[in-house]
């Protein structure tokens, strides 16, 4: 159903299908004051304005951004997704509630202090010269969250004049509109998506990495990276290429190797077994298959992968198939009907806590982001730079995320984890263990 005006300056739509799935994670968190997969982009950035204006040239970047983006200060009632045309006292308190400035403070310090919030929320830090947007995952995905980052810093190197009244126009349709997806769905969709669904269930446990730490409750989500230099990135992107793989296969087959070295028992579990995160954007029709037009929105699936875990070459043959399921779909062709029947049957596995004496998942789960100067530019007007950026999400399970990309020709494999169940040093001689088999595999020189 889309966006209709239900009453003067208030418009509603039901949450879709994906949205209510992640906000049915986020909504697991609420006992321990956190929220679990929240998405958190941030970027260093220099710009030629006066000091003393940079807090309100910021705030009217992000002011510009709740015109062209209404969705961030939507809410959710029930499972209604709620927006309201503000006055200027309403526009003022959004702002206040919405746009924070943390002095003497870095990422990382911020990271630690954050808890649940209904909208998304803007962090300036003037002493790193950062910015850091969270938001919850049924508001917006990943790759949405770097396009809003690319559309943030357009505003803030050109800004322009904007009067609220009719932002109503830009308000994002849900996935299930765009995608036509049926109301209701057959016998025959909704046992495909059971199908697709076993490829999970039927394929547990899976091999994961050993809990260095016995706590049982999670604390602060911390993250580590590693960023290779444009000679050796080059070097990795051409050796995937002469070996016809893409780079998010190499690097999950890695990972898996790396995973499989470290805890893998036949006795336990014979299968690394977990998920892949899919961008729907390029298989949406026109305009929403173009950048930047519709970040603040859940464009993208998570879909089952298993396999029985070997060395890298056998691991690439099998993840070739994972990564190019989708490669038939174009935005002239529907996305599979039942995907919609999945999410719900997805929705419904995550609605439960595991069965007794069953242990939690511990495997090492990756998302490419692919070339992200496809969405993030460096240059942003007159004076606004970017400098660096990362992405990443909020992780309250004994899982760790990894995500790649590249931009500006280097490469990063950042990887972001909960403190209470590894520690720094084991992140970071993981990540050091996954680049070792990389390089060796492709027979890249790190020198």
């Amino acid at each position: 159903m889309p966006w209709q005006e239900t009453s003067p300056g208030r418009f509603e739509r039901p949450l879709d299908t994906l949205e209510l799935f992640f906000k049915t994670i986020a909504d697991g968190g609420a006992p321990l004051n956190k929220e679990h997969w929240a998405v958190r982009v941030c970027a260093q950035f220099r710009s030629t304005l006066p000091a003393d204006s940079v807090e309100s040239a910021l705030r009217q970047a992000w002011k510009t951004m709740r015109y062209d983006h209404p969705q961030l200060a939507a809410f959710a009632k029930g499972d209604m997704k709620v927006y309201e045309v503000p006055t200027s006292v309403e526009l003022d308190s959004w702002l206040a509630k919405t746009f924070h400035v943390a002095p003497a403070m870095t990422a990382d310090d911020l990271l630690a202090t954050f808890e649940p919030s209904s909208l998304p929320t803007l962090h300036y830090l003037p002493h790193t010269s950062e910015i850091l947007i969270r938001a919850s995952h049924w508001c917006i995905d990943g790759m949405g969250a770097l396009q809003l980052l690319n559309n943030f810093f357009k505003a803030l190197g050109k800004p322009r004049q904007i009067k609220f009244g009719d932002e109503r126009r830009n308000l994002s349709p849900s996935l299930d509109e765009i995608a036509n997806f049926p109301a209701s769905t057959t016998d025959e969709e909704d046992e495909a998506a059971i199908r697709l669904l076993k490829k999970y269930t039927s394929n547990m446990p899976s091999i994961g990495l050993p809990t260095e730490l016995s706590n049982q409750v999670p604390g602060a989500t911390r993250r580590t990276e590693l960023t290779f230099t444009p000679p050796i990135t080059s070097a990795i992107i051409s050796a995937c290429k002469a070996r016809t793989l893409s780079v998010a296969t190499a690097f999950h087959s890695a990972l898996i190797v790396a995973t499989k070295q470290l805890a893998y028992s036949e006795t336990l579990a014979r299968n690394y077994t977990s998920w892949g995160t899919f961008d729907l954007r390029p298989y949406l029709r026109s305009p929403y298959s173009k950048p930047h037009t519709h970040p603040v929105s859940v464009y993208v699936i998570g879909l089952p992968i298993s396999l029985a875990p070997s060395d890298f070459s056998e691991n690439t043959s099998q993840l070739r198939f994972f990564y190019k399921q989708l490669s038939s779909q174009s935005a002239n062709t529907p996305l599979p009907s039942f995907f919609r029947s999945y999410a719900k049957k997805v929705t419904e596995l995550f609605s439960h806590p595991l069965p007794p004496d069953t242990q939690a998942p511990t495997e090492p789960g990756l998302e490419s982001l692919g070339v992200v100067d496809c969405y993030v530019d460096r240059e942003h007007g007159d004076g606004v730079e970017i400098e660096r950026f990362w992405v990443g999400v909020e992780m309250l399970t004994r899982q760790i995320c990894l995500y790649v990309w590249t931009w500006q020709d280097c490469m990063t494999l950042s990887v972001c984890y909960n403190e209470r169940f590894y520690t720094a040093d084991f992140v970071s001689g993981f990540l050091a263990r996954v680049k070792g088999i990389l390089f060796v595999e492709l027979s890249v020189d790190s020198a």
